[in-house]
């Protein structure tokens, strides 16, 4: 089952990203959310509602926790999916890439299988637990970034102006802010860059990053170190695992 759900998936995914992009082509209508910066898009809702519609349909029995949706989920029990229709909306809005697609399945609170999809790229993310981590049809390598004075990382905005942030970008080789959570995870989980911190992400927007950067052997933990609870919005780290422990001393020193 768990395969056939996968093949399943991948194909649901690549037809929203066509979604996405005949968006672009054909005009969006925007609306503001929390704050000016903080948008969501008549697509985001199209994509989000054709993923519900889809589940429900062949899987009734399953639950799913939805950024453009007002479900509250209190129990990781059964089959959970976790998606984010348009994880960085407002790059796709203003710059038309550096966004993506984001889907996970938990099933009893174990990751299962999770996906990112690169639209602009046609980059499609995607594993099953204990298989791998695909780009497409490419396996990628294990994770093994080095020292944090050699790595890259990636930093939510809010994150910039907090102390011990700060001393860690200091110690890093260089900084990012990509605006795009699953962004992030992409560049962690391909080597490009040693770690993606943020001081509050929803689940939907870590559930499938953080999945494969397990997989890969790195870690995504909660700044002191702790387990992510996947029904919270919660402060991670994401790195190769390599420097995993240096940041979280970091952050303990402070």
């Amino acid at each position: 089952m768990i395969e056939q759900l996968h093949q399943e998936i991948k194909a649901w995914i690549k037809q929203a990203g066509e979604m996405a992009k005949k968006g672009l082509e054909d005009g969006l209508t925007v609306d503001t959310k929390t704050s000016a910066s903080d948008l969501v898009t008549n697509i985001d809702k199209a994509i989000q509602e054709s993923f519900i519609a889809y589940i429900y349909k062949h899987y009734p029995t399953h639950h799913i926790l939805g950024e453009e949706d007002d479900t509250h989920i209190t129990s990781m029990n059964g089959y959970v999916w976790i998606i984010d229709p348009i994880d960085g909306t407002l790059n796709y809005v203003k710059e038309k890439e550096n966004y993506g697609i984001t889907v996970s399945l938990y099933i009893n609170g174990q990751g299962t299988l999770a996906y990112i999809y690169d639209v602009a790229k046609s980059h499609l993310y995607h594993m099953i637990a204990g298989q791998g981590v695909y780009c497409n049809e490419e396996k990628l390598q294990p994770l093994d970034c080095g020292l944090l004075k050699d790595t890259v990382i990636s930093i939510s905005s809010s994150a910039l102006d907090i102390p011990v942030y700060q001393e860690i970008m200091k110690k890093a080789l260089s900084v990012r802010v990509i605006g795009c959570s699953s962004q992030s995870f992409i560049r962690v989980i391909t080597g490009k860059y040693g770690a993606y911190i943020s001081c509050a992400l929803p689940s939907w927007d870590f559930a499938a990053g953080a999945m494969m950067i397990k997989e890969l052997g790195g870690k995504c933990t909660q700044p002191a170190g702790t387990d992510l609870n996947i029904l919270q919005k919660t402060p991670i780290i994401a790195s190769s695992g390599t420097i995993h422990q240096e940041l979280i001393n970091m952050v303990k020193g402070c």
